[in-house]
């Protein structure tokens, strides 16, 4: 676990460390629905907190070395502070799922999979390719609810299995945010997670 994250926080992926770090949250703060106001009054001072800090904190970060991560965690300061006009790589990820959701609509039922040539980025065919389950309508229509199903009964089942809700509300969100049907995102969610959580719980029974 140390080494993913180190791998995370080193490669500079700021919407997984933002993730992962929320996610921890959840798990810490979360247990039944009754302490979904302890979770969000926790970010909500979190968020106090970061709109508070960042503009002093921000400067003393070297923008040559560090430039990539400054620019992310502008974009996180200007979202919260009600400037999200002036979040370029968020606005953009919000167009490439409009992009998506518009494809839908033209083609509901069997979606534009099908048509798909393979000499041309799925950009140029109507698939924004930055957000699994909006990108997933527009490729298969209402098709993909029945992959959203599947999905759900998986997670359903691990979170009855593990009692945690973690891998769930990160993969879930990063959906919205990023392609997830891929190999490391789903060993990850389904595989290491709750091998993890299995050894954590182990742990404590002893």
């Amino acid at each position: 676990l140390v080494i993913m994250l180190l791998y995370i926080i080193r490669a500079q992926f700021m919407t997984a460390i933002i993730l992962t770090f929320l996610g921890t949250v959840v798990a810490l703060f979360y247990k039944n629905s009754k302490s979904l106001v302890k979770v969000a009054t926790v970010f909500i001072v979190i968020a106090i907190g970061f709109v508070w800090l960042y503009p002093r904190w921000s400067r003393s970060i070297d923008p040559v070395k560090y430039g990539d991560t400054l620019l992310r965690l502008d974009e996180v300061y200007a979202t919260l502070t009600g400037r999200s006009n002036e979040a370029s790589d968020m606005n953009s990820r919000k167009n490439l799922t409009k992009m998506s959701v518009e494809t839908f609509i033209q083609n509901p039922l069997f979606g534009v999979n099908h048509k798909l040539v393979r000499n041309r980025h799925v950009n140029e065919q109507g698939i924004g390719n930055h957000a699994e389950w909006p990108d997933s309508m527009a490729r298969y229509g209402l098709f993909a609810i029945l992959l959203f199903a599947f999905l759900l009964d998986r997670l359903k089942k691990q979170r009855i299995e593990t009692k945690t809700n973690t891998p769930t509300f990160i993969f879930i969100i990063l959906g919205f945010l990023n392609p997830m049907l891929f190999f490391p995102q789903v060993i990850a969610t389904f595989m290491i997670l709750p091998l993890m959580n299995d050894v954590v719980l182990n742990n404590e029974d002893r």
